[in-house]
């Protein structure tokens, strides 16, 4: 019954709907070496069960929670994507840019801004991390039809959501002039109202006056 949960809750489900199938048809298409294959599995698979663990917790109206949730198991695949090739050469460092706007959309514009600033600390960690040998370097022979489509995935992802955004910006302004006009005419009525009352008022005045007169004249007769 509350129209602004309604609205973020398909928002919610949208979102949701577009990361399990997108991260889906990745997995199953992307062109990765054989030998490679059990990495997506291992990234993808958990990100996607938990996709839909959350489309649960919209249907049970846990939406701030489920907002966040969605943002922070969206970081979680990238960081955990870095840890198999710790330096730029890694489609995964993209991915950070759908988080952020991810944030932004679904939460709020200060969420985006911690978001990109914890983002870019994971980046630099990464790639700290990689320069080090803590963590190994990227895959050489992904071949790069590879990091094509993980980019194109990415940026079908931000459009996707900035066209949400859009969307929802035009449905807040349609509604508030819808009822910036339901107002107007609103405060014609009463306007009309008040001028009909005021003429009723000047009307009955003049006719108690006459009636008045009508029934003081018998009683000045009769007085004299």
């Amino acid at each position: 019954g509350d129209e602004d949960k309604t609205r973020v809750a398909a928002l919610l489900n949208a979102i949701l709907w577009f990361f399990i199938v997108s991260a889906s048809l990745y997995w199953i298409f992307a062109p990765i070496a054989p030998e490679m294959m059990y990495r997506p599995a291992i990234i993808i698979l958990p990100f996607v069960l938990a996709m839909l663990v959350l489309k649960q917790f919209v249907n049970w109206g846990y939406l701030k929670l489920t907002g966040n949730l969605v943002v922070f198991f969206l970081w979680l695949m990238f960081t955990v994507a870095t840890f198999y090739g710790a330096n730029y050469h890694n489609p995964a460092f993209m991915g950070y840019l759908v988080v952020v706007i991810c944030a932004g959309l679904i939460l709020t514009w200060r969420s985006a801004i911690g978001w990109s600033v914890f983002s870019i600390l994971t980046n630099a960690v990464m790639l700290k991390l990689g320069q080090d040998g803590v963590l190994p370097a990227s895959d050489t022979v992904t071949p790069p039809f590879a990091f094509w489509s993980a980019q194109t995935l990415y940026i079908i992802a931000c459009t996707f959501m900035l066209s949400q955004t859009l969307r929802k910006i035009d449905d807040a302004r349609t509604k508030a002039e819808h009822e910036l006009k339901e107002r107007k005419r609103l405060e014609s009525e009463r306007e009309k109202v008040i001028q009909e009352l005021e003429t009723k008022n000047a009307e009955l005045e003049r006719f108690t006056y006459t009636v008045s007169h009508d029934l003081k004249s018998p009683l000045i007769t009769i007085g004299g």
